[in-house]
């Protein structure tokens, strides 16, 4: 196979970019801001004039570039395979086939990283959302031509449509839309959700924050962003833009509470939301400010130049990107030499748990928890969570509640008394059977012994 080029066919507009939205009275164009909106090309860098026009189209529709470039710079990454494929076979983006959109499915889902392990580059669902967001662009490209068959259920790329169902977390109502299939794609496979990373996990990665390298301030920079994420259960981009004011100010108001910027919202709103974290964090944050952080800025960009976030590089004094981020737990987790699954993300499992099961224990403590009472107060607490968490829809939480159940002391006591409950009948339902062999003569030296072994069982389980 050959070595695949991981050069971007993509390059994010500047913050000072405009493009004009309509002219006015006086012969001049009326400018509006038009930064982080991806602008793709072809691998030998010439103007991709097809894709650029559905970028143009996605940003007029209000897609989201924040965040250094949002929905817009996902779907830019997931149509530029295509691109790509178009590029190497010699072909144009009009000009495709059925039976080259089925090969350039087929060279998505066999293409492997260059290791000793030869892994998949993406997974089956990665390919399918990468398939879906090509046929939605090779649509576009037919209107573009006035060929509305191009890609549809009878056009020259035949499709088939399915009905999905989302739901709006805002208003409460669910969304029907059309999900389109070619033959060509994989099969669907079943959303797997991670779980919330372990306390020992935890503890192993932070050894390897302050083992992993010789500079102090990459050691505290580390060990800062694993202590924000574990109680804050903030996103990676929510992190990422933490600025010092923001920490300052709440350790001097005494409130305690930091100022996030809420991600997902859609399109390009924007909200706020105030975590509380303890004084002994803050104090253990600023100590970073005061010393590590402040020693790089002066010896970097300078103070006149300070961007102000939390977190920045140690050798240019910039505000570190998401994607660094995860690259940073990415080299801690091979440093603690964790064989499990272990992510940023996983920290806000964590957290969300941890949140329901204090809240589930606390109902459960102050009230007479009934069925009834309690299914009803799980709103509230799904309500509460929500402001902390930043979460749109309500009903992404009961993923949370369950895993919260399991971890919930009076839940692990009812789960202990229904097992008891259960060996104890099934002891009784054994010794029944037993004195029904021995009533019909069949009780044999086997089936004695057995019976001794029921009791030896019982007495070693419910014992004391």
């Amino acid at each position: 196979m050959a070595k695949r080029n991981n050069k971007k066919l993509y390059a994010l507009t500047s913050a000072s970019f405009m493009l004009p939205s309509f002219i006015r009275p006086d012969g001049q164009p009326h400018l509006i801001s038009a930064d982080n909106i991806p602008m793709l090309c072809w691998p030998d860098g010439s103007w991709c004039m097809e894709a650029n026009l559905y970028m143009l189209r996605l940003y007029k529709n209000m897609y989201s570039r924040k965040h250094g470039g949002g929905t817009l710079l996902s779907y830019a990454t997931e149509i530029s395979p295509l691109i790509r494929y178009c590029f190497n076979a010699g072909i144009s983006l009009y000009d495709i086939s059925d039976s080259h959109f089925h090969l350039f499915i087929k060279s998505l889902s066999v293409e492997v990283k260059f290791t000793p392990s030869r892994q998949r580059i993406r997974s089956d669902r990665q390919v399918r959302v990468i398939g879906q967001r090509c046929l939605d662009f090779l649509i576009s490209i037919g209107k573009l031509c006035a060929d509305t068959q191009y890609v549809s259920e009878s056009g020259r790329i035949p499709i088939s449509l399915k009905e999905a169902v989302s739901t709006n977390g805002k208003r409460r109502h669910k969304r029907t839309f059309v999900l389109r299939e070619h033959r060509s794609f994989p099969q669907a496979t079943p959303l797997h959700t991670r779980l919330p990373i372990s306390n020992d996990s935890i503890a192993l990665i932070k050894s390897a924050a302050t083992h992993t390298s010789n500079s102090s301030f990459l050691k505290l920079r580390r060990l800062v962003m694993l202590r924000v994420f574990e109680a804050t259960g903030a996103r990676r981009v929510e992190v990422s833009q933490i600025r010092v004011p923001d920490i300052l100010r709440a350790l001097n108001d005494g409130t305690y509470k930091v100022e996030f910027n809420s991600a997902k919202q859609g399109g390009e709103a924007s909200s706020k939301r105030l975590i509380p974290l303890t004084r002994t964090d803050l104090k253990f944050i600023q100590s970073y400010i005061d010393i590590q952080r402040s020693a790089v800025i002066k010896r970097t960009c300078g103070k006149s130049k300070d961007s102000g976030f939390l977190f920045i590089s140690e050798t240019t004094g910039a505000p570190l990107r998401p994607n660094t981020l995860t690259q940073e737990m990415s080299q801690l987790r091979i440093a603690a030499k964790l064989t499990n699954q272990a992510c940023l993300h996983m920290f806000r499992h964590r957290f969300i748990t941890k949140l329901f099961v204090y809240h589930l224990e606390k109902f459960h403590s102050n009230n007479e928890c009934t069925f009834v009472a309690l299914n009803k107060h799980i709103e509230t607490i799904k309500a509460m969570v929500k402001e902390l968490t930043g979460h749109k829809d309500p009903d992404s939480l009961n993923f949370y509640i369950n895993l919260a159940f399991e971890e919930a002391s009076f839940f692990k006591s009812s789960q202990e008394a229904f097992l008891q409950s259960n060996s104890i009948d099934a002891f009784h339902a054994d010794v029944k059977y037993l004195r029904e062999q021995m009533k019909s003569g069949l009780c044999t030296k086997e089936a004695t012994e057995q019976l001794l072994r029921i009791f030896q069982d019982y007495k070693e389980n419910f014992s004391g």
